[in-house]
């Protein structure tokens, strides 16, 4: 049987699929725009804010240990609707929070229910493309679910205006809703059509398996290394630093964290075509690390006042950097047997939100050490300077 080719997809399982890693990418970045107003409403410290950026990316990391055998063995589409609907509650909660503990509790929840909306899709992809396109699918699905970091620039900044932070996060979680509605009425697994040989494995055997192969180690090492370097300052950071240090205003801030988004977009496909096409993701995936490591210790050194063409430079270049990153996820598939794409895709994700988290939570115990807090540049060179160290690491793992 011929294998359905990416334009027949695009109506159905790619579609909905990216509409809800959409979601996910903009949860996970809102607080960068609304970081101000969540400290001024809250009271939160730095420390605080730090925490309650890396609570989403805590959650959704534990939540990658027992996804990859779930995904193998009751399918993406089951296993998706339970963790969503779960996250949605969690963003309402987030938006009703009247403070510290409150707002944690729904990040925290959130983080769990974002947790499928990349390996899942990757998930049915295995199942819906062939082999040669994979990469390529999985470049235009993270370009696609990129836009959600986009509308947590400029757009959620307007939004923010309008209608505050709480009226801004409560329509998402009413779109997220309605793209699960339709998640659950339109997609169907393939998955009890085509027999699985993941019946006859074990979760144990597999996770063995993948403890044993130092390309694994090295793999997942490198992506929360790179991720929580580039998140710590996408979905977060980033803002306090374009707002409160170097005095842009919200807007431009979201002007600024748009550029880097779009950076991104822009070379996520041609990542994936050109490593489908090369046969190569490891020469790639290291090229744009070393690169991203000389982008971010370039951020470490900006000074107040900083002129704005050399910032968006940096900042689109951080974008167009990062974006081979994802390509660890079809080397790692590539490497594993059939029956474990997702138990191996999900276990390089799970030290993708490792990282994130640990990052976030570290750079805010940086940043809250440093006398005069968010408003001290050298706080931020310090943490800046310690991602640009990471992603060397990286690069040479």
């Amino acid at each position: 049987m011929s294998s359905p080719t990416l334009t027949h997809r695009y109506g159905s399982v790619f579609l909905l699929s990216a509409g809800l890693f959409l979601m996910s990418m903009l949860f996970r970045a809102t607080n960068a725009i609304i970081a101000p107003d969540l400290s001024r409403d809250l009271g939160l410290s730095p420390e605080q804010l730090g925490v309650l950026g890396a609570s989403f990316f805590y959650a959704s990391a534990l939540i990658q240990i027992p996804l990859g055998p779930a995904l193998d063995r009751f399918g993406a589409r089951r296993t998706m609707i339970v963790l969503n609907s779960a996250g949605i509650v969690g963003a309402f909660l987030f938006a009703l929070a009247p403070g510290y503990g409150s707002s944690l509790a729904g990040r925290t929840l959130l983080g769990v229910g974002m947790a499928a909306n990349f390996m899942g899709p990757l998930k049915l992809f295995t199942r819906h493309f062939a082999p040669h396109e994979f990469a390529t699918a999985s470049g235009i699905l993270v370009s696609v679910g990129t836009l959600g970091s986009v509308m947590a620039t400029s757009p959620l900044a307007v939004l923010n205006h309008w209608f505050g932070w709480r009226g801004a996060f409560g329509l998402l979680a009413g779109t997220s809703l309605l793209l699960l509605v339709l998640f659950a009425i339109f997609i169907r697994d393939e998955d009890r059509r085509e027999p699985s040989p993941a019946a006859a494995s074990s979760p144990f055997r597999d996770a063995l398996y993948l403890a044993k192969d130092p390309s694994f180690w090295a793999a997942a090492l490198a992506a929360g290394l790179r991720y929580g370097s580039f998140a710590s300052i996408q979905t977060l950071w980033a803002g306090p630093f374009l707002m409160i240090y170097l005095g842009l205003t919200t807007v431009m801030a979201g002007h600024m964290l748009l550029i880097l988004n779009l950076g991104f977009i822009l070379a996520a496909p041609l990542a994936g075509w050109a490593s489908d096409r090369l046969g190569s993701r490891k020469w790639l995936i290291t090229f744009s690390l070393a690169a991203m490591a000389l982008i971010v210790w370039g951020l470490s050194g900006l000074t107040r006042p900083a002129g704005m063409i050399l910032v968006a430079l940096l900042w689109i270049g951080l974008g167009v950097a990062t974006s081979p990153g994802q390509l660890m996820y079809a080397h790692a598939k590539e490497r594993m047997p059939a029956h474990m794409s997702g138990t191996a895709m999900t276990a390089i994700n799970f030290f993708v939100f490792l990282g994130a988290a640990v990052f976030v939570h570290g750079l805010g115990e940086i940043l809250g050490r440093t006398q005069g807090g968010l408003a001290n540049g050298e706080g931020y060179q310090r943490a800046f300077f310690f991602c640009s160290v990471a992603l060397a690491l990286a690069a040479f793992l």
